[in-house]
This record gives C-alpha cells, structure tokens and sequence, in this order.
C-alpha cells in the first residue's frame, strides 16, 4: 500500500462519522483519494498514443492517450506552439502545436502553469507532501521535485504571474485540507522559482469551504496586483451552494472580507442515495473556476466566475456565469451560459482569457441528444468583457455516453477541464469516453478545418501530381488568414522529389484552396514517402494543422483512382489471350503490404511484378511476355486480408 493510500485509509477512519454529510453536500471532496483507490483497485494502464481525429470535413482533434480525466492545460507565453496539458498519470507536450508526446508522470488533481520567462510548473502529490516540478526546456524534460507543503492537501493548483508587474514570476499555490472537523483553504508563495516557500495562508472564515481555485488580476494601473481566490462552501443542512471570492492585493500575504458572489442549488439529483448526480450516476459538482482580464482593454480588470447550479424547474444542471467589474466586491446576476432550451445536462465549466480579454468557455454538454445521454464539449466566447457571448456550438467532433464509463470510477468523471487562450484561438482539454476508456483530448477553439486531395497516390520514378489543400469551413469566430509550408519526411536514395505550390502559399478568405506539383526525376528506388502540409494561422500562428500526402514511388505500377473502394477486386488481365503484354488491375480497400506475381501452369515464380506497401485505391500493372513461351500462365494478388488468383493465356 503506496504512502498516499495509507493516508487515506487512516483519514477515513478519523472522519467515517462525516461521511453522511460529504455525500449530501460534498461528494467530490474525497475524490483525490478516491481515485487512487481505484486505480490501484482495477490496475488500469494508462496509454500515450497520439494520433489525429480528421473528421470527414477537416476538423481536427488530437488524442493523446488514455488516462484518468482532470486535465488542465497551459501555454507558454513566449511560444505560442509550446503547450503542456496534463490528464491524471500523464504529461504530454507539444512544441510545434499539432504533435505531441508524453514527457512525464502526473498525480491526482493535476495542474500546471508557465511563468513570464517560459518556465513551465507542475504540482504533484508524493505522500503527504504536495511538490513541485519544473522544465526550463519547454516540457521535453523535468527538474525537481521541491517541496510545496507537507499535511493533508487536496484539489491544489498553482499560477504564476506572467506579467511585468512588481510581482512577475511569482508562484502561487493553492490547496484545501482536512484538520478534525474542519475543512481549511491555504495559500502559498514562492519568489525564487518554487525553491521556497512561505508559511501558508489560511483563506476561509468558515469550516465547510470545498473546491478553491485562483486567479490574478491588475490591481488599477499595478499588473498583478491582485490575487483572487475563489471557492464554494455549504451549510450541514441545507442544500444551497455558495461562491465566494477573496482579494488580496499584496501577493497573497493577507486577504480583504469575503464576498459573496452568488448561491444557488447544488447541481444533479438523487440517484443511489447519493446527492449531486446526472444521467446513471455520474458525479457532478458545483465547483467554481474564476479568471481575471489582464488586458489594457475597456474590460480590464473584470473578474469572472462560471459553475454549475441547479436551476428552477426539471432542469438538473447548467452552466452559469457571473462577473465583478469591481474587483470582486460586486456580481452580476447569473447568467446561463447554454442557450439550449432543453432539460439536457450541461456541467463541468472551465474559463480564461486571453491578453486582449476574450473570455473562453467549455463544457459538457447533452443538449444534442433526446435521451439526454450523448455528450460533447460545448463552447462559447464573449470578445465584449462578458456582455455577450457568441451562439454555443461544439468543440469536440464525436459524442460520447458518459454512462459506459461510469462503472470506473464509481460514476466520477473529475472536478474540471481546461482551455488554454493562445492569441485569436485557445486549446481546450477534456476527458472523453468515445472508446469506452477515460480518453485524453485536445482541439483547437476557434479553428479552420484542412484536407488535401488525394491523400496518397503511387507515382511512377519519373511522375508527377497536382496536390489540392483546402481549406473549407471554420469553428467559432476564427477570422485569420492562413499560411502554407511543404516539407518531405526523407529523401530518395536516388534522382529527386521536388514540390512547389502552384500559385499563392496562403489564403486571405475561407473557403479556398492552394494547389501544389509533386514531382519525381529518375527515383529508381521504390519506397513510400510522406509530404507533411503545414497550415499556421498568419496572424498569431495558431490554430496550426498537418497534412500528409503519402506516395508510393513504385516501378510499373500506375494509380487508376485515389478513391477508396468498397472491396479488395483482382480484375481479369487485358486484353486476354494477350500477345506480348497486358494489363493487369487491382482495388485495395485499404493500405498494406501488397505482392502481385506471375507462375506458369508448373508453379514456377515468373515474375514478380509488385512487392511494396501500397495506400487504397485503384491500380494497373504492365505484364509484358515477350521473353516467355505461349501457354496458361496465373497471376495472384496477395494481401494481409485477400489473396485471389486469376488465368490468363499468352498466345503467340
């Protein structure tokens, strides 16, 4: 039993006799421990296998691998291609925008934030000792740990202040924990790139303060200046949620009152005997996520809050927003940030901004769905301080049911998600269950979809293509021109590839394309070669999108069509009786390694006319017999999948 599981155990028996109250108003306060618990329970692996969902219009998703939900994401300031998103058990990088690998470990209630100079942190569990980890090469590798605080911390989290301001650099850590019967918020600091620490800060007045999170705000003319704390607490009898918020404006040594923001139902039904539950179980919580305008824009200043409440009526749960113009002294009315006009479920928010003050929001969303059971993640943005926010549309390409992954944690699905702003565009990161796994994901929000036609091709050793990259719709309100690059991924042995757009490398409207020549001089050695198609948006970079145009430089062997069929087809030679050549087609349905070869009527190997891996499609080989004798001769296809014969008569 790891040191993390002992303290669980020890800690559940101290505190069996709150258990009851937890369930009513908490559930989610023990789900660090809970999720240990499970995963060693049910010892299931997590796996890094990035790959790119496509769908059939150009959008993209990127699938990092599978893992135990809770991401949060990042991105450094100073590169906008360079993110690090963290699910439980993993950390993934990518330093070029659309690739990515993992790099590292992560603990429950991950969490992660870059400072001004592009250091990137990581907080991490390690028994009772909450730590820190840092990369100052982007994410590829990692330092450390130091230590945080030593206790009994839970839902922790970290910022640094990525500003110039008299506070630039510094770390913030934030974390609840349990002492007896009472439930107490902290705060700590580090000046020194998280080497020390200061003694921690208690944040709550009262005992039942659950789910903190933090944010940095300006503080008037002073970037930085202000230090937000944000959290939900509860009365033991009552089932009314509040959120409150703290200021503090001198780095978090001291806080001014508390304020209450808004309160509300909790969220979700009874289902079990357990309160705070959606669909067949699964946990849903009321956990706030505060974020603040660092921007020299007319919202500057503005304070933010998004949560999930139960509302009046047979809705269960929605997604609510609400704002302070007034450094959190005063709130707005909530505001509903699904537009839906359904009783579908929609939980699980998370919130930021970006430097020029667009807000960006996501969550879970069923609104789609009459049974009320297929999710997506949804996702709005205002550009105008929180006034308005643009129509909600959805983020992720495929839906998922939250049900087939319920029975793996006990119906948990964690505390949040997160979206990383990055110039005119943003990376959200969310858990999804498509596969019926705790499936780690990332996509772009706003975006621009990307195809190239054809998508592979075989071309002979002195050939040519046309290549079509188009650009043909858009996610959100993604307005940006966008700008092309071609590379190769490894040269011919022999003779030359070259490529070369034909006409303009960029597009200035949507929906257009760009067309590039693929050409081969004297490459005599067959083998498979890959043109990757960058598309970067000209203003801030990103969304950025790869393409890959995969060839196949094959001897005698002639593309028909790129259009995949149905079925494997070995077609009869023609023309047949034949004298001294004929033509011999084939259909793949889809790629693989794929032999052709001739036998006479004896068995004996002719000729073997194709060895290679070949992409789907249709395609024709040249026989020619002219140094062979008439008769019977077979021809025969072989494939993973598929293997056919055929006669064919040579008459002389």
């Amino acid at each position: 039993m790891n040191k993390k599981m002992h303290a669980f155990f020890s800690l559940f028996f101290i505190f069996a006799p709150l258990v009851p109250l937890l369930a009513q108003n908490c559930p989610s306060c023990f789900n660090g421990s809970r999720i240990s618990t499970f995963i060693q329970k049910h010892n299931i692996p997590e796996t890094d296998h990035f790959s790119r969902i496509i769908d059939p219009n150009g959008f993209e998703e990127f699938y990092l691998g599978t893992d135990y939900a809770e991401p949060y994401i990042a991105t450094n300031p100073l590169d906008p291609f360079n993110s690090v998103c963290l699910f439980m058990n993993s950390v993934y990088v990518t330093t070029d925008g659309c690739n990515w690998k993992k790099t590292g470990t992560a603990t429950v209630d991950p969490f992660v934030c870059f400072d001004a100079a592009g250091i990137v942190y990581i907080t991490k569990i390690n028994g009772s000792n909450l730590t820190l980890v840092k990369s100052t090469n982007k994410g590829l590798n990692w330092l450390g740990p130091t230590t945080i605080y030593t206790g009994s911390p839970d839902k922790w989290s970290i910022i640094a202040d990525k500003t110039s301001g008299p506070y630039s650099n510094t770390l913030y850590a934030i974390w609840q924990e349990w002492q007896t019967t009472t439930r107490l918020l902290r705060i700590s600091r580090s000046t020194n790139g998280g080497i020390n620490w200061n003694t921690p800060v208690k944040v709550n007045t009262g005992n039942q303060a659950y789910c903190p999170w933090i944010a940095l705000g300006p503080n008037g003319s002073i970037d930085g200046g202000s230090v937000y704390y944000a959290f939900n607490t509860y009365d033991s009898n009552s089932d009314t949620i509040r959120v409150v918020v703290r200021r503090s404006t001198n780095s978090g040594i001291s806080f001014l009152p508390e304020y209450i923001a808004d309160s509300f139902k909790h969220p979700g039904e009874l289902c079990n005997n357990q309160q705070q539950k959606i669909k067949n179980c699964i946990d849903v919580n009321a956990c706030v996520q505060i974020a603040a305008d660092n921007s020299n824009g007319p919202a500057r200043g503005n304070v933010y809050l998004v949560y999930t409440a139960n509302p009046v009526g047979t809705d269960k749960a929605d997604i609510m927003f609400t704002r302070s113009t007034n450094f959190g002294v005063n709130w707005s009315p909530s505001l509903k940030l699904n537009d839906d006009n359904t009783t579908a479920d929609q939980w699980l928010p998370s919130i930021s901004v970006d430097v020029s003050g667009k807000i960006y929001c996501t969550w879970y969303d069923s609104r789609f769905d009459p049974q009320n059971l297929q999710t997506k993640l949804y996702g709005t943005i205002s550009t105008d301080g929180g006034n308005t926010f643009i129509p909600n549309e959805p983020v992720s390409l495929t839906s998922f049911n939250p049900n087939n992954i319920a029975n793996i944690f006990d119906g948990y699905m964690g505390d949040y998600n997160g979206i990383s702003p990055i110039g005119n565009s943003s990376l959200a990161a969310w858990t999804d269950g498509r596969y019926n796994n705790f499936g780690s994901f990332s996509a772009y929000y706003p975006d621009f979809a990307m195809l190239t036609q054809p998508e592979q091709s075989v071309l002979s050793p002195n050939d040519s293509i046309l290549l079509k990259v188009k650009i043909p719709g858009v996610k959100g309100p993604y307005n940006d021109k966008i700008k092309f690059s071609i590379r190769l991924d490894t040269l011919p042995q022999s003779g030359n590839i070259e490529y070369s757009f034909i006409g303009p490398d960029s597009i200035t409207t949507i929906p257009d394309s760009v067309y590039i020549k693929v050409k081969t001089t004297n490459v005599n050695n067959p083998r498979t070669h890959r043109i990757i198609v960058r598309g970067e948006s000209i203003g801030n970079r990103v969304p950025v999108h790869e393409r890959t145009f995969t060839m196949q430089v094959v001897i005698g062997i002639n593309m028909i069509s790129s259009q995949v069929p149905a079925h494997y087809v070995l077609s009869q030679n023609y023309p047949n009786p034949f004298n001294p050549s004929t033509n011999i087609n084939f259909s793949l349905p889809e790629a693989g390694n794929v032999k052709l070869i001739v036998y006479n009527i004896e068995g004996k190997l002719v000729e073997e006319l194709v060895n290679s891996f070949i992409g789907a499609g249709t395609y024709s080989v040249s026989f020619n017999g002219t140094d062979l004798p008439s008769g019977v001769y077979f021809y025969r296809l072989e494939c993973a999948a598929y293997t056919e014969n055929r006669k064919m008569v040579l008459v002389k």
